[in-house]
């Protein structure tokens, strides 16, 4: 079935990666949208987890050609993906936490407001999100977020790319693509430890995209060059990586476990950030 190529709507969930909506964290998110020509917002709904619609217009002009149902769902997924390599903080899903895991009880609430703000940066949307946990208890985290379309735009239409070369001709690029793979899974799921991993992997596809197998010392100075992010901070990352593989032989290994759990958070922020950076660095060399 084909769609009106005029415009497109999509449903989109918001999330925090470092505090994904399960954790019970309500959310007070402003996101300035810059330089849109194609890209809307409309109806912000606020729940346990805020989404609103994505309105792309006139897709035909920004690459759209095919508009049978898959390669529209297929366009619309590689959008979210350019849009998650932008965004610094938020993490856009077509996924619910309820599709992917169970979500902890929590008391409904009465839905808060949402406003709208036209700036001469962009349209400024306040999504609030209050979640009660205890009778007396409530806990609110914010963020400000920034999405440029022509920026998004740029990477869309590399992300496409990639995705459409033969692979079988172009191993390189099927790192790359495995690469994307593993940055959109870390953008859709919901549990820390599974966003981690799949970060990594994707940092470490995209740091060999160029044909070398780096490790160890190797991966991280090259990360470090590419991204500006410090080399122990790489290095951090990469051996609690190998930690998650393997079983713990010791109190030791044990220890080093729990502690890299216990700042898994902080892990996140500086591992997406890196990816990202790797990333757009290597599509932008296509």
């Amino acid at each position: 079935m084909s769609e009106n190529i005029d415009k497109i709507s999509r449903n989109v969930y918001v999330h925090y990666p470092v505090n994904p909506p399960t954790v019970g964290l309500g959310l007070n998110v402003q996101l300035n949208l810059i330089n849109a020509k194609h890209l809307e917002i409309e109806n912000w709904q606020n729940g346990e987890q805020p989404n609103f619609t994505l309105k792309i217009n006139d897709p035909k002009s920004i690459g759209l050609h095919d508009f049978q149902e898959y390669d529209v769902e297929k366009f619309v997924n590689d959008m979210i993906l350019a849009c998650n390599l932008i965004l610094k903080k938020a993490a856009f899903s077509r996924h619910t936490s309820d599709s992917t895991r169970s979500v902890v009880e929590r008391k409904k609430m009465p839905p808060p407001k949402s406003e709208v703000e036209d700036t001469p940066q962009g349209k400024k949307i306040t999504i609030t999100e209050i979640v009660q946990i205890t009778d007396s208890v409530h806990i609110t985290a914010g963020f400000e977020d920034g999405l440029d379309e022509n920026e998004m735009l740029e990477l869309l239409s590399k992300i496409r790319q990639v995705k459409n070369v033969n692979v079988s001709t172009n191993l390189k690029v099927n790192d790359l693509r495995k690469s994307l793979n593993e940055y959109e899974s870390s953008m859709s799921t919901f549990e820390r430890l599974s966003i981690f991993k799949n970060l990594f992997s994707s940092l470490e596809l995209s740091t060999n995209y160029d044909g070398n197998d780096r490790m160890g010392f190797d991966l991280d100075k090259e990360v470090n060059t590419i991204t500006g992010v410090d080399t122990t901070k790489i290095e951090d990352y990469r051996k609690f990586n190998a930690r998650t593989k393997h079983i713990d032989r010791n109190k030791q290994d044990e220890k080093e476990y729990q502690e890299g759990l216990n700042k898994l958070g902080e892990k996140i922020i500086y591992l997406r950030e890196a990816s990202q950076k790797t990333i757009i660095a290597r599509l932008k060399s296509l």
